[in-house]
C-alpha cells in the first residue's frame, strides 16, 4: 500500500470516530478526578413479593410488576448486583429492584448527562452503543496502525517518532509493572 492511501485510511478513520475517541477520556478523566456524575433516586412502588430466581420467570415476574402498576418501561437485561438487579442500560433513566426477606422496592433512576455518558464509557449502555465502542475501538487501532505506518514512510517524520514512541512504551510497561 502507498502512503496517500495510508493517509486516507487515517483521516476518514479520524474524522468518523473523533467524536466518540473524545467522549471516552473526558468521561474517563472526569470519573478518575472524583467527577462520577450525579442521579436521583426514588421508590416508585414496592411489592410484598420477592422475584424468582429462575432467570426466564424472574423477567416475567419484573415486567408483570411493571404492567400492574401501569408504568411502561423496557429494559435490555438484568445485571444481579448483591440483592439488587439492575435493569440495564444504566445510562439512561432505568430502575434496580431491590430485594428484601419480605419485600421488594422499584427504584427509579435518573442519571444526570455525565453519570449517562460514564455508563456508557462503561459498557453498560444499550447493545447498538456497544457494538459502536468495539467498532471505535478497532478503529483506534487501526488509526494508530495507519498512523505508525505513516510515520515510517516519511523519512523526517520516521527519526522524530521513534524516541517519544520509545520513551512511551518504556513509561507504559513500568506504569503496568508498577
Amino acid at each position: 500500500m502507498n502512503r496517500k492511501l495510508f493517509l486516507n485510511i487515517h483521516l476518514y478513520l479520524a474524522a468518523f470516530f473523533l467524536p466518540f475517541l473524545l467522549l471516552m477520556p473526558i468521561t474517563g478523566v472526569s470519573y478518575l478526578l472524583g467527577e462520577k456524575g450525579a442521579k436521583i433516586s426514588r421508590v416508585e412502588f414496592s411489592t410484598n413479593e420477592v422475584p424468582p430466581q429462575d432467570k426466564t420467570q424472574q423477567k416475567e415476574w419484573i415486567k408483570n410488576q411493571f404492567e400492574n402498576n401501569n408504568i411502561d418501561f423496557d429494559w435490555e437485561y438484568i445485571k444481579p448486583n448483591g440483592n439488587d438487579l439492575i435493569l440495564r442500560p444504566s445510562s439512561k433513566d432505568h430502575y434496580i429492584v431491590s430485594v428484601q426477606a419480605d419485600k421488594t422496592d422499584f427504584i427509579k433512576i435518573e442519571p444526570n448527562l455525565l453519570l449517562k455518558l460514564i455508563e456508557l464509557h462503561k459498557g453498560h449502555g444499550p447493545a447498538l452503543f456497544k457494538s459502536l465502542e468495539i467498532s471505535a475501538g478497532i478503529g483506534l487501532i487501526l488509526l494508530t496502525i495507519s498512523g505508525i505506518f505513516l510515520s515510517f514512510y516519511s523519512r523526517s517524520l520516521r527519526k522524530k517518532f521513534l524516541l517519544p514512541l520509545i520513551i512511551g512504551s518504556i513509561v507504559t510497561v513500568l506504569a503496568i509493572l508498577i
